[in-house]
């Protein structure tokens, strides 16, 4: 086959799996309530007590504020968590498509034919890459609505768009290392026990629950060298910038507390992390596992 034919046959094969991920109401349905269920928390648990310890530290510093301005940082807080979960949790989900095919044996079809191995893997990464970029886009947008609609929007233009890139680079990055664990899945019972595990599991690991510096100083450490602590880290400090410095701006000291209680900054081993090499990092992650996709042998072969 020439290499417009391989072309053509993966854009038809990321149609196929784009319908088959639509036709699946549940699989569409799982993808969605994952980072409502993690808003939710936020909404009826998490939030208050966060309204309460950011207070409560102004209080005591004795800073004045304004309620508008404490829930505006809170909300970004929250809503930085559920797109660091979300990004990572609807790009594991969506591997269910390729999973089905493999336990159903469609991936040694593929294999007998003259498509070439990369166009099936590359089909499932591009239809992936879809999926979790569209649904965390809306996800992202849905925040913008919320932080508007109760006037705590303060983030300006040009932070927006950063956002929405972000979004890109960070489901980039999920589907790049969700592909790669998945494929390591025979069955898909396998599958479905480990994705629930990991999306119970994610949101401690980056931080989204709860700051980071609540935690010990061994899991901090551990936490630097998963991928999605850095993204999560720089939606953090892209979300919550422009709240916190409305809320204490006036007094950077206390700015600077409060952002560091609330991590939004990445702390590695005593030396804080510049959001350039964040995205550096993140950067780097992508290639790593793209490298570790194309030399690691996975499965077996016929």
């Amino acid at each position: 086959m020439s290499l417009t034919d391989q072309l053509y046959a993966l854009s038809r094969l990321v149609r196929r799996n784009l319908k088959l991920f639509l036709k699946d109401k549940a699989a569409v349905f799982f993808s969605l309530l994952a980072p409502m269920i993690v808003l939710l928390l936020f909404l009826l648990f998490l939030g208050d007590m966060q309204v309460d310890t950011v207070a409560g530290f102004l209080d005591a510093a004795g800073v004045a504020y304004t309620d508008k301005t404490v829930h505006a940082f809170v909300d970004s807080w929250m809503f930085a968590g559920v797109m660091g979960v979300a990004c990572i949790t609807v790009s594991f989900g969506a591997n269910g498509v390729m999973v089905e095919d493999k336990q159903h044996g469609l991936l040694d079809d593929y294999t007998a034919s003259p498509v070439r191995g990369w166009v099936v893997t590359a089909a499932y990464f591009i239809f992936n890459f879809i999926v979790t970029s569209l649904i965390c886009l809306s996800v992202l947008f849905v925040s913008f609505i919320y932080l508007a609609a109760f006037g705590r929007f303060y983030m300006n233009a040009a932070t927006a768009f950063a956002l929405i890139g972000l979004t890109l680079v960070s489901a980039l990055s999920a589907t790049v290392i969700t592909v790669f664990i998945a494929s390591f899945f025979q069955s898909n019972n396998a599958f479905s026990a480990f994705s629930g595990i990991l999306s119970a599991a994610v949101g401690f690991v980056i931080g989204a629950y709860m700051p980071l510096s609540m935690y010990p100083k061994a899991i901090q450490y551990i936490v630097l060298f998963v991928p999605g602590s850095y993204s999560a880290a720089l939606y953090r400090s892209l979300f919550m910038q422009a709240p916190l410095d409305a809320l204490c701006g006036s007094v950077p000291a206390m700015a600077e507390e409060i952002g560091k209680d609330f991590s939004m900054q990445m702390n590695f081993f005593g030396h804080t992390v510049p959001q350039g090499l964040l995205w550096g990092l993140l950067a780097a992650s992508i290639a790593l596992f793209v490298l570790l996709g194309i030399l690691v042998p996975r499965g077996k072969k016929k």
